[in-house]
């Protein structure tokens, strides 16, 4: 309603008036709206925010289940779990690693610096250089790649309770790596950042300790450290605390119990289901061999054997979707103290979106009363618009419908033909008419903005006359142009007299009924009801015009004996005449375009007189006679298809879109 404030213009003499009070409420607005936008694109990202850390919770659930659901089933409380520090620390690299991914993501979501995220470990893809789609390296867990500069970032995570473990685990992981092909190679293909050597190693802030690890590739020297906030795109994010993956997994100790359960039916159901699908392939190939030796019983036993094993399959994919939905909903209940936060902020954004609007709202309201005429006129137009395609959709239903049923009665076409020609000519009918009227009441709009906004009187004065005139201006216009038409097809021969006057009377009766029609509604009965009985009136007297018209103006209008005498000895002469110029030419009535055009050169050629000089004069004169006859056979045959081929284009076009060509 207000997105587009800068469009608002005075529409009539009141408004400019309001004028100067309709740009201090646009400015206003226009302030208003700057303020929600920002509020909005805000919310917007603390709402990915809140997903993307919620999403990671529920992904670390999952790999403690899937991964170590085996471990977590051996404690009955995370307090027994906590007893054994060991295993403790092999639960919290999951946690550590995917909520250290959603801070990243988050934080870059609430900067409004998203990333693209790849997982690493040589399970992802990314476009490397010259856009080429690149696997990701098994020596890294996670890659982000930052939108703003095109960079990307390379993560190793590291997940240990003790300072003292740190390096080890350094070490341990550059001995595994530093001698493979990918991190001795100089020149491979893949971006600086994500190269061995420039690889983050996060570990949790409180076991950095400032730790080294010196190593040598290639006759280089580097120098390994881990990190505590991984570092792209100019930020600095730091990862989570042990404290905080610990918290993690005593708050949802529970869910991952059940979901580790969960886990492990599903696993079992798998190993069930590859059992089953090895013993049908083998009983297939059993009822195979038992089928090619023609033993018809022994394989029909079998197929009941395949039948037994496959309802079985059908039954354990079943129990696999049930836990796998099982472990959905309890994943849902997983959290950590990311997404909490996250989801906070986002609620105290939306209290801040929602005052923001209630202030836009307070502006606004001021300018819609000053735009409430504008708002009328733009009702106006689409008035107008709906009810000229109502009109024209209706006339082309009824006179369509009328016609196709004869047709149909008569054999010429099937019922669902008849509904695909009612159809179109239903749709073609009210789109011609909506854009007949979109466009005058689009032209009437223009002029009278220019009548109100213009500061010359002249320009004002002229407008204002010209939209008041628009409409009865074209309407005589389209009587005019009819009338011409009429009066061009009289002057041709393609109508009588009395067919000509049956024209001019039809016109005229359904142009004065339909005004005063629509005219007397709104006059009488106004509002919505009289706006219906008036297009429902134009509807009828077109449909009337077409189906009883011709007859009605036929008894008024009878036909001159004498002109039908005259007009039929025509028509008759006129088709000897065209077999006569086809004769000539040697072709049939049915020969195309270019066949007659070529008879027509052969013809010229042949009897030319330049291309005959050794004949006799008799023999010229002949050809001479000859050669006009061709000249004048062929211009009347070009006309005379010409006009079979307009005849046959009107009669193929819906009667709204017919012109006189």
């Amino acid at each position: 309603m207000l997105e587009n404030t800068d469009s608002i213009l005075p529409m009539n003499t009141t408004a400019m008036h309001l004028d100067g009070g309709i740009r201090r409420d646009k400015q206003q607005v226009h302030q208003q709206t700057e303020k929600l936008t920002q509020n909005v694109n805000q919310l917007e990202n603390l709402k990915d925010a809140a997903v993307v850390t919620k999403a990671c919770a529920e992904n670390a659930a999952y790999e403690v289940a899937e991964k170590k659901g085996q471990l977590v089933n051996q404690y009955s409380d995370f307090e027994s779990l906590k007893a054994n520090q060991q295993d403790l620390n092999m639960l919290g690299g999951f946690p550590f690693e995917k909520m250290s991914d959603g801070r990243v993501l988050a934080e870059g979501a609430k900067q409004s610096k998203p990333f693209g995220f790849t997982a690493g470990d040589g399970e992802g893809w990314y476009h490397g250089k010259q856009g080429k789609l690149t696997k990701t390296s098994e020596f890294h867990d996670s890659l982000f790649h930052s939108q703003n500069t095109e960079d990307y970032t390379g993560v190793q995570y590291k997940y240990t309770d003790k300072p003292q473990n740190v390096t080890p685990m350094i070490q341990k992981h550059i001995d595994t790596w530093k001698n493979k092909p990918e991190v001795i190679d100089p020149n491979i293909n893949v971006p600086g950042g994500l190269k061995f050597q420039h690889i983050q190693t996060g570990m949790p802030p409180d076991v950095t300790q400032g730790q080294k690890v010196e190593y040598s590739v290639s006759n280089q020297h580097f120098v390994k450290e881990p990190v505590s906030c991984i570092e792209i795109d100019g930020m600095q994010i730091p990862l989570p605390s042990v404290g905080e993956i610990e918290k993690f997994i005593e708050d949802n100790f529970d869910v991952l119990k059940d979901m580790a359960k969960d886990a492990k039916f599903a696993k079992d159901q798998q190993k069930e289901a590859k059992r089953l699908l090895a013993n049908i392939a083998k009983k297939k190939a059993n009822w195979q061999k038992l089928k090619d030796k023609g033993q018809n019983e022994g394989a029909d036993r079998v197929q009941k054997l395949i039948n037994d094993l496959e309802g079985k399959v059908k039954a354990v994919h079943i129990k696999l979707e049930e836990s796998e939905s099982a472990m959905h909903t309890k994943s849902m209940q997983v959290e950590s103290a990311d997404s909490v936060v996250a989801r906070k902020e986002m609620m105290q954004q939306t209290e801040i979106v929602a005052d923001a609007k209630e202030q836009l709202d307070e502006a606004g309201m001021k300018l819609e009363r000053k735009e409430a005429q504008r708002i009328k006129l733009q009702k106006k137009i689409g008035l107008q618009i709906a009810v000229g395609a109502v009109i024209g959709a209706g006339t082309e239903f009824i006179k369509c419908l009328g016609d196709e049923i004869v047709r149909c009665q008569k054999g010429e076409i099937t019922k669902s033909e008849a509904a695909l020609n009612v159809t179109k000519a239903t749709a073609v009918g009210g789109a011609k008419g909506g854009a007949i009227a979109g466009v005058l009441a689009g032209t009437q709009w223009a002029l009278q903005h220019i009548a109100v906004s213009s500061s010359r009187k002249i320009v004002s004065a002229s407008a204002n006359i010209t939209s008041k005139a628009l409409g009865p201006a074209l309407l005589a216009a389209g009587l005019a142009y009819e009338s011409y038409g009429i009066l061009k097809s009289y002057n041709c021969g393609e109508i009588t007299t009395a067919e000509m006057k049956q024209e001019f009377g039809r016109m005229t009766v359904t142009t004065v009924s339909s005004l005063g029609a629509s005219i007397a509604a709104a006059t009488l009965v106004g509002g919505p009801v009289g706006f219906a009985i008036g297009v429902g009136a134009c509807i009828a007297i077109s449909a009337i015009d077409h189906f009883l018209g011709k007859k009605i103006f036929e008894c008024l209008f009878p036909e001159d004996e004498k002109e039908t005498i005259i007009e039929k000895h025509y028509k008759e002469l006129e088709k000897e005449v065209i077999t006569e110029a086809y004769k000539i030419f040697d072709l049939e009535k049915n020969c195309s375009d270019h066949e007659l055009k070529q008879a027509y050169k052969d013809a010229l050629l042949k009897y030319h007189p330049d291309k005959n000089t050794e004949i006799s004069e008799a023999g010229q004169v002949k050809n001479e006679k000859i050669f006009k006859a061709i000249f004048a056979a062929y211009t009347l045959l070009k006309e005379c298809r010409e006009r079979d081929f307009r005849a046959k284009l009107i009669t193929a076009i819906p009667e709204t879109f017919r012109v006189d060509f």
